[in-house]
């Protein structure tokens, strides 16, 4: 499944978390803003905040570059539209 669970759609810079499960990194961003646990089994991830690893999960990217590359290209696209979104929003205030 390629599809990240808070934000259904396809995952997008996927970051993997200790107890294996994967997210579009703004995605887990923003979830742990509110709560270090994991979204989906509430396993800690205090240990993951502290030392930052929220590397980019290669593998996944990669599979979704060969396999998926029209879907992964329009995601692309939509992640750069909404941050595009977002700093002119902020410029704006």
């Amino acid at each position: 499944e390629l599809e990240c669970s808070l934000c259904y759609r396809l995952l997008h810079n996927p970051v993997t978390t200790p107890c294996g499960h994967s997210f579009c990194s703004m995605c887990l961003e923003r979830s742990l803003d509110h709560c270090d646990r994991c979204p989906l089994c509430k396993n800690s991830l205090a240990d993951y905040l502290a030392e930052r690893r929220n590397f980019i999960t290669l593998f996944l990217c990669n599979l979704l570059e060969h396999y998926y590359t029209n879907e992964y290209r329009e995601r692309k696209s939509q992640y750069q539209e909404e941050m595009s979104d977002l700093y002119n929003n902020d410029n704006e205030i």
